[in-house]
C-alpha cells in the first residue's frame, strides 16, 4: 500500500504549538527532567518572534541540547501546519541517536534509512516528523522531497553544503561506459593545450596512477554540454553515482564545472541549484541547527539562496544574547581585513 497517496485530512482537535508546553506535556522524559536555560531561551524566542520566518538558524554549543530543541520545534511545526515535516541528520548513526533521544523523551517520530520506514503512517498523516539522513532527502529521484513537505529541520547544518554537493555531483570512474566517450570530447581541447601530456596519461587506461586534476575550461564545457549529456545518458548504466546526480544536473550541464583526474571525471554545478527543490521554495519553513557558525555566504548559497537566515545563538559567556549572525560575521571579517593590511 502506497501511504504517500493517502489523502490528508485536518485533525479536528487543536494541537499545541508552543514547544515549551509540548515538552511539559511529555509524561516520560527519561533522563531529561527539564530543559536547560539556553534551550528554553532559544525555543521561546523562536516561538514568540520567529516561527513564521522561512529560515532560522539555531547556533548552540556542542552538547548544548540542540537535537532536543530541533525535535520540539519539529513537533510544534507538525501541530501548527498539519503537514509533513522532515528532520535531517548527516548519517544513519545520527538518525538512530536522534530517534533514541526522541523515544527517551516520549516524543514520537518516524524514521527512514536504507529504504526502510519505521512508523511511516504517523509521518504520512502529518502527526509526527520523519527523521532521515541528508542523502535520502537530496539524492536524485528522492521520494521524500515533494510539495507536501512544509517544514524541514537540518541538524548539523554546517556539514550540509558538502553532503548536498556530493548528491549533486556526477562521478564517472575509469571503468564506466561513459568514460571513453567523454575523454574523446575533452581531447579536442586538451590535446592542443599545454596540458596534453598529462591528459594523455590520464586517458591511458594502462598508465600508472598520477596525482593532479585537470579543469575543463568553462567555455568549452558550456559549448559541448549537449555532447557531454549525450555521452552520459547513452552510457548511463546502473551506477547510482551517475544515474541519481544526473537527475539534478541534466538541465544544468552548461553551468557545471568538470574535473578530470587519473581515476574519475567529476561534473558538479558551480552553484548548487537547490532553489529548484520544493523544500527551498517560498512557503516552506526551514530550521538550521549547528554548533559551528559556517560561512554566511556558503550557507545562503547552498541552503537558502533567496532568504535571510535569522540566527539564534544560545547565551554564552563573552557573547551578547541573540546576537546577529551577520553582525558577528561582519565584525570578524573587518578584523581579518584590518590584520591583513
Amino acid at each position: 500500500m502506497d501511504l504517500s497517496k493517502i489523502k490528508l485530512t485536518s485533525r479536528s482537535k487543536t494541537q499545541e504549538t508552543d514547544p515549551l508546553k509540548i515538552f511539559e506535556s511529555l509524561t516520560q522524559r527519561g533522563k531529561v527532567e527539564t530543559l536547560s536555560g539556553p534551550q528554553q531561551e532559544a525555543l521561546k524566542k523562536w516561538h514568540d518572534d520567529l516561527r513564521k520566518n522561512e529560515d532560522v538558524m539555531f547556533s548552540m554549543s556542542t552538547g548544548g541540547g540542540k537535537t532536543l530543541v530541533g525535535l520540539l520545534a519539529a513537533q510544534s511545526l507538525a501541530n501548527e501546519l498539519r503537514a509533513r515535516v522532515l528532520y535531517l541528520c548527516p548519517t544513519n548513526q545520527l538518525v538512530e541517536q536522534t530517534a533514541a533521544q526522541a523515544a527517551d523523551c516520549s516524543l514520537k517520530v518516524a524514521t527512514y534509512m536504507g529504504g526502510r520506514w519505521v512508523n511511516e503512517a504517523s509521518y504520512q498523516t502529518c502527526e509526527h516528523c520523519a527523521v532521515t539522513n541528508y542523502h535520502a532527502a537530496f539524492t536524485g529521484r528522492s521520494r521524500l522531497i515533494d510539495d507536501s513537505v512544509k517544514a524541514i529541520i537540518l541538524d548539523d547544518a554546517h556539514v550540509a553544503p558538502s553532503i548536498i554537493r556530493e548528491c549533486f555531483t556526477v562521478k564517472i570512474g575509469r571503468t564506466h561506459p561513459a568514460w571513453n566517450p567523454l575523454i574523446a570530447i575533452f581531447a579536442d581541447y586538451f590535446l592542443r593545450s599545454p596540458y596534453a601530456a598529462r591528459f594523455r596519461r590520464f586517458a591511458d587506461p594502462r598508465g600508472k596512477f598520477e596525482e593532479g586534476v585537470l579543469f575543463v575550461p568553462g567555455w568549452f564545457a558550456h559549448n559541448h554540454a549537449v555532447k557531454v549529456a549525450e555521452a552520459i545518458t547513452e552510457n548511463e548504466g546502473d551506477d547510482p553515482n551517475v544515474r541519481l546526480p544526473l537527475t539534478h544536473l541534466v538541465d544544468h550541464l552548461p553551468k557545471c564545472a568538470i574535473f578530470i583526474s587519473h581515476s574519475e571525471i567529476n561534473i558538479t554545478p558551480t552553484v548548487l541549484p537547490t532553489h529548484a527543490l520544493p523544500i527551498f521554495r517560498r512557503g516552506v519553513r526551514r530550521i538550521y541547527l549547528t554548533a559551528t557558525l559556517p560561512s554566511r555566504y556558503e550557507s545562503i548559497r547552498t541552503l537558502a539562496p533567496n532568504a535571510q537566515i535569522r540566527s539564534l545563538r544560545a547565551a554564552r559567556w563573552g557573547l551578547p544574547r541573540n546576537c546577529s549572525f551577520s553582525h558577528m560575521r561582519a565584525k570578524k571579517l573587518i578584523r581579518l581585513a584590518t590584520l591583513g593590511r
